[in-house]
């Protein structure tokens, strides 16, 4: 895969019908590339909101997408609390002698996890779920309280893809890629959510990088320009909001 088709694959028009229907294996380069601060364009620089952070917010298109992107600095973090933490609770992976694993038992622990600190998820349905060699990938249905008040809940039908973490050098790093999965035929909204997180973690001086990108539409009567006055805001929050769960 070239970053060109990482970008057509993360295209909002795309569904996604099946397990077959994913790519096997998303390579961590291409997720790099598509991350890279220096290809988008500064929004917003959030100061102190929580514990001092600082997170500034990004944006861009892909194809016809808009997209908006958060980056994070998280300094001071120990090994375990990233592994047992930020990892499992993020991605869903296991820490076990000195190797990341996950079972398909657990595959579905992140997209359950979620509702956990992101309040405005009111239901979560797993729908299939599966192992692969490098990656685990999950499909569930997302039901959103969303705001103002004059959204009716909205139902993200999502494929989940997880890559397994990998060491490289100093750093460990985890991805995960949410793409647009077949609705149910009695959907009468369309909505959907895309979106590319990902975890860097320097084992020397314990430094956590966060980012999180995403391209979504609520649907119903309100227009996608409206819905960007807000996106900033809302993806920043999120952070606090996990914070607070783990206990940091």
């Amino acid at each position: 895969m070239t970053a060109e088709n990482f970008k057509d694959i993360l295209d909002s028009k795309n569904v996604y019908e099946s397990i077959n229907s994913l790519p096997s294996s998303i390579k961590l380069e291409d997720v790099e590339e598509f991350l890279n601060i220096k290809t988008w364009s500064h929004n917003k620089t959030f100061k102190n909101n929580y514990k001092n952070l600082q997170t500034d917010t990004y944006s861009k298109y892909n194809n016809e997408d808009y997209w908006c992107m958060r980056y994070t600095k998280i300094d001071g973090v120990d090994e375990k609390t990233f592994r047992e933490q930020y990892v499992l609770n993020l991605n869903g992976y296991t820490y076990d002698n000195g190797d990341y694993n996950i079972t398909e038992k657990n595959a579905d622990f992140r997209v359950l996890t979620e509702k956990k600190y992101i309040h405005a998820i009111v239901d979560t349905k797993v729908m299939e779920k599966a192992v692969r060699s490098d990656n685990a990938v999950v499909q569930f249905k997302s039901s959103y309280k969303l705001v103002p008040f004059l959204f009716d809940i909205r139902h993200f039908y999502q494929w989940v893809y997880i890559s397994k973490p990998v060491k490289v050098k100093n750093t460990e790093v985890s991805y995960v890629v949410s793409l647009r999965s077949k609705p149910d035929q009695k959907q009468n909204t369309k909505c959907y959510y895309v979106s590319v997180e990902m975890l860097r973690y320097n084992n020397d001086s314990k430094e956590l990088e966060w980012y999180m990108a995403t391209a979504s539409d609520a649907g119903g009567m309100i227009p996608l320009f409206v819905q960007k006055l807000g996106i900033d805001k809302a993806v920043v929050e999120d952070i606090p909001s996990f914070l607070k769960y783990i206990n940091y």
